[in-house]
């Protein structure tokens, strides 16, 4: 299953839900992330390059936010 970290800063919850609902509008089904990260910065090497590992291990160290919470609670139907 896919995974992702976001950096919302201080944008919270609606923030991330809108993330997800673009998301889910531009990708397959398979494509969209089960698991959200909400970390305070992505990690990046020395040449600027994402950090992989150390994205990782950071995101292991936190509960994700779940797609099935990001879902829509206003009654419209599900993709």
């Amino acid at each position: 299953s896919v995974a992702t970290a976001v950096v919302l800063g201080t944008a919270g919850d609606e923030a991330l839900r809108r993330v997800y609902e673009h998301a889910r509008t531009r990708l397959s089904g398979h494509q969209v992330p089960r698991r959200w990260y909400v970390v305070d910065a992505i990690a990046r090497t020395a040449r600027g390059k994402l950090d992989r590992r150390l994205v990782a291990s950071q995101c292991e160290a936190l509960v994700p936010v779940d797609d099935r919470r990001l879902a829509r609670t206003d009654g419209r139907a599900e993709r």
